[in-house]
């Protein structure tokens, strides 16, 4: 099983070839394991991602996502480099990531609702507001919200901007809803896609800009883009009783209410847009008969259900994100069910399968569906901190409430723990 004797008297190949071999990043019984079949498997593993795997986006382990290297990094797709060479040999040194971060997972795994990449720009002529509509937002209703960004910004003498996401930039529905005695306002209107990949430019907003999100996944979205006194989302009513609408008092369709873009109006409408997980993916709850082996670090589980659930799941890591910032301990995180796409939290805490002897300290359930004592036991009876919403006594699905819970299961660890 060896590369080609004249492919490899290529001095560039000959050096990824050794400096492949020497770095924990290229795991060759793995590559082999996930890669390679049937004839193949007799080929040298490190000779096929040089000439084939690397530009194919093959990862050469668990440690480094060469698809995700090479969407990340522009010059390097572009170049047709080997993604693990130029990581190995610049990237690590740049700061580049081998693996995406836990929030460039949320984003892909719900790429309308990853926030607008933006940057403030100095104000320019009249003010703006800005209105986004997505593939969730209702394409009955596009023409009257779009009606309701237009008396937003009449009385602020605003132009207008419509952004669009994940669907066709929408001329039929702009011209439906602009008046035509406005023809200033339709000579300063712009229309904006905004890409669904992580990399695109970034979209500039004015300091006071207004925007107007129409959907859960574009109220998330706009969360980072304006003020939040200018942060407005055409939700669903009644929702929060305590809103207020704007004081332009914009003409809103019925059966909806112009509300403050608040966190909690997000996650909110965003758990009543998707239904949540009503069992455990099979494999979570298949006895692992560990050998119950411990380590000094806690071990954090995560019912993973990323594909049929992406929502739930992205409020797991976003709650683990949110614990790992305030905290200096160090922990493993665990991943029962589905496999996904390699990620990290923070940089240095890779996620992994369970293995067959490993037992869980904390088990995050993110699912009506309980465990049972078999199941429990299975996994080394961990803390279980059991996530639902509106359903007390269980934590509610919101990242917050499910970090607040982490803090305290990780303050009861420590204490049994010390009493050992």
């Amino acid at each position: 099983m060896f590369a080609p004797r004249g492919w490899l008297s290529r001095s560039l190949a000959r050096e990824m070839y050794f400096l492949f071999s020497r770095s924990s990043f290229f795991d060759q019984r793995w590559y082999r394991d996930h890669h390679l079949s049937g004839a193949l498997k007799w080929q040298d593993p490190i000779w096929h991602f040089i000439h084939h795997g690397g530009l194919a986006g093959l990862a050469p382990s668990r440690s480094f996502d060469s698809a995700y290297y090479l969407e990340k990094n522009d010059d390097v797709r572009v170049a047709r480099l080997n993604p693990l060479y130029h990581f190995l040999t610049y990237g690590q040194a740049e700061r580049r990531l081998a693996l995406r971060s836990a929030q460039e997972m949320v984003a892909a795994l719900i790429p309308e609702a990853s926030a607008v990449r933006s940057f403030l720009t100095p104000h320019i002529g009249n003010p703006r507001v800005s209105i986004l509509l997505d593939t969730e937002t209702p394409q009955h209703q596009r023409v009257a919200f779009i009606a309701t960004a237009i008396s937003l910004s009449l009385p602020l003498r605003a132009t207008l901007r419509v952004l669009h996401r994940g669907i066709p930039s929408p001329l039929r529905e702009i011209s439906e809803a602009l008046p035509a005695e406005h023809s200033d306002l339709r000579a300063g209107l712009e229309i904006t896609p905004v890409p669904l990949t992580a990399t695109y430019s970034d979209i500039p907003f004015y300091a006071d800009e207004v925007s107007v999100a129409t959907s859960w996944s574009s109220a998330r979205a706009l969360r980072f883009a304006t003020t939040a006194e200018n942060s407005w989302f055409i939700a669903p009513s009644p929702r929060v009783e305590s809103q207020t609408t704007p004081p332009t008092g914009p003409e809103v369709p019925a059966g909806f209410a112009m509300l403050r873009n608040t966190p909690a109006l997000q996650n909110e409408n965003a758990l009543g847009s998707r239904p949540w997980p009503s069992r455990l993916p099979l494999t979570s709850s298949t006895p692992h008969h560990h050998q119950n082996i411990r380590t000094q670090q806690w071990r954090i589980g995560i019912v993973n259900d990323a594909g049929e659930h992406p929502l739930a799941f992205s409020i797991g890591l976003e709650a683990i994100s949110l614990w790992l910032a305030g905290s200096e301990e160090s922990v493993e995180v665990k991943l029962l069910g589905d496999p996904v796409a390699p990620f990290s939290f923070l940089e240095e805490f890779q996620p992994l399968p369970l293995q067959r002897d490993e037992s869980i300290d904390c088990l995050v359930v993110l699912s009506s569906a309980t465990l049972g004592d078999a199941e429990k036991e299975s996994l080394g009876n961990p803390h279980i901190i059991h996530v639902a919403p509106g359903q007390p006594p269980l934590v509610e699905a919101e990242p917050h409430s499910v970090s607040r819970a982490l803090a305290q299961a990780h303050v009861l660890w420590k204490k049994k723990k010390d009493t050992r």
